[in-house]
């Protein structure tokens, strides 16, 4: 489209109307299942393991007390809230998603905006939960969300350039996902992979050898 949009745009057209008929394998849990045989958790467990696990825990904190508010009647609903929205928003797509079905692959790829609300619901929640604590909690809350954050930056920077295959440790992190998730569904590492094996070639001066890609 960016490079020629009146010539790719009927292109383009026609393959988001063909997407729906897409029936690859998919790699979840360890087994490839086809579109139809996707089982309906696929998104929700994708999400719950490809978030950090502090926007996880701060979603379960907001969530409770909202709850519990609303059990004890202290606060009326805002229908405008910028929570409620964001609630709505994710309420709603994941009523489509279930409702619908659609064609999902590549972890979550596909719902990528919906992870993106997620952490921003999660940033409202952490900060309201923040605020009710005493001084002492405070600081534990403060010192544990710097300490995880900064400790998935490390991983991050790790990963790079291939951000994307991040997993939580809820599943073991990366390791705990290989054969069990998909991981490099880009196929961006085979670049450093083949010079990988060029040079480890050329430095022991290998012969005849034979490089196989397993699908």
């Amino acid at each position: 489209m960016g490079a020629n949009f009146f010539a790719n745009f009927a292109s383009v057209f026609s393959s988001s109307i063909d997407f729906q008929y897409w029936n690859g394998k998919i790699l979840y849990l360890g087994k490839f299942f086809s579109k139809n045989e996707r089982p309906w958790h696929y998104l929700f467990v994708h999400l719950f393991i490809q978030l950090p696990i502090v926007a996880i825990a701060a979603i379960l904190s907001g969530l409770f007390l909202a709850l519990k508010r609303k059990i004890e009647r202290k606060v009326k609903f805002d229908f405008l809230h910028p929570t409620s929205i964001l609630e709505y928003a994710i309420l709603l797509n994941f009523a489509l998603y279930l409702f619908f079905q659609p064609v999902v692959y590549n972890a979550a790829r596909h719902y990528i905006f919906l992870m993106v609300c997620l952490v921003i619901l999660s940033a409202f929640f952490l900060v309201e939960t923040y605020s009710i604590l005493d001084k002492k909690r405070k600081l534990w809350i403060l010192g544990g969300v710097s300490g995880y954050l900064f400790f998935t930056l490390i991983r991050m920077v790790r990963l790079h350039p291939y951000e994307y295959i991040y997993y939580n440790e809820f599943v073991g992190g990366l390791w705990g996902a290989n054969q069990k998730f998909e991981l490099d569904y880009w196929g961006t590492s085979y670049k450093e992979g083949a010079e990988l094996v060029r040079s480890v070639v050329e430095r022991n001066n290998l012969k005849n050898i034979s490089v196989v890609l397993l699908q």
